[in-house]
């Protein structure tokens, strides 16, 4: 771990937000946070998305009038069992470290609407993984599978 990295995240900029909202910080590179990690304050410093936890709200870093969707994960499968478990896992280790580590924009920020698109992206992406068992010869597949083995990827087919 280098302690040099302090990150409130792309999603909270300073001066844009009350300070009650902004979340906590990670000085760390490697590793997912503790469970009860914060990554998005109300202006009231209530908690609104938890890392452990299974709906994330965003809504309060969003920069528009308009409502976003919460994060659901735990609406993602039909049932609940070890291997969804990972998935979801890792599709919420992704989102932090785009949150935390990627930045975006023009200025470094991150809307709560892009990591939404990111979201719809991930959820789409872990299902197909987790549809993989279908098959015996692939069985479940993990995101880090998916997007470094070119087979796979290209067999990732999302509707429009």
């Amino acid at each position: 771990m280098n302690a040099a990295v302090q990150s409130s995240g792309s999603l909270f900029i300073c001066g844009q937000f009350p300070p009650a909202s902004q979340p906590d910080k990670t000085s760390q590179l490697l590793g997912k946070p503790a469970p009860d990690f914060v990554l998005c304050r109300d202006e009231s410093g209530n908690a609104t998305a938890v890392y452990g936890e299974p709906v994330w709200d965003f809504n309060p870093y969003r920069l528009s009038a308009n409502k976003i969707n919460r994060i659901l994960f735990d609406t993602v499968f039909d049932e609940s069992g070890q291997e969804q478990q990972a998935l979801i896992e890792e599709a919420k280790y992704l989102l932090y470290c785009i949150i935390y580590f990627a930045g975006g924009g023009r200025r470094g920020g991150l809307s709560a609407s892009t990591l939404n698109q990111y979201w719809i992206v991930l959820r789409v992406a872990i299902q197909f993984c987790y549809e993989q068992k279908q098959k015996h010869m692939v069985g479940v597949l993990y995101l880090q599978q998916l997007f470094t083995v070119p087979t796979y990827l290209g067999g990732f087919y999302w509707p429009k």
